[in-house]
């Protein structure tokens, strides 16, 4: 049988509604079958979970090959040297806006690399972006 494809899927801004939005997205019953990943953060996830009243098994991992697809559970991809630490729901911050394009990078890299077959983007919030030094935000 062919392997399933590797689709990465950006978490978003952790202080946004794209964590919410990848919660209800892969929980959904009628997602199409692929090997799903988000690269993110894992207790954005449980908490995005949380608040959409849902119960999904998070495995994490800080490289690809070290995560487990299982049917049910939602693999989540953190790559090293994002910290997310005091960042706020519902708040612009620096630390945000980092998070989400380094999270967006990580994907770029695994579909370089050859690891996964395509990206979905969450969403963004462009003035965290822009504190966070990131100036083109064309993503």
């Amino acid at each position: 049988m062919k392997p399933l494809p590797v689709i990465a899927i950006t978490m978003g801004d952790p202080a946004g509604i794209g964590p919410e939005v990848t919660a209800k997205s892969l929980t959904h019953r009628e997602i199409p079958e692929a090997s799903y990943v988000v690269v993110g953060d894992a207790a954005t996830m449980r908490r995005a979970l949380d608040a959409i009243g849902v119960s999904a098994h998070v495995n994490a991992a800080a490289k690809l090959g070290d995560l487990t697809f299982q049917p049910g559970a939602i693999s989540v991809l953190e790559p090293a040297g994002v910290d997310i630490t005091g960042v706020q729901i519902g708040e612009v911050s620096a630390q945000a806006g980092k998070a989400s394009i380094e999270w967006v990078l990580a994907a770029a890299d695994l579909v370089g690399s050859g690891e996964a077959s395509a990206i979905v983007t969450g969403p963004i919030h462009k003035e965290a972006c822009r504190l966070a030094g990131y100036q083109d935000i064309g993503h």
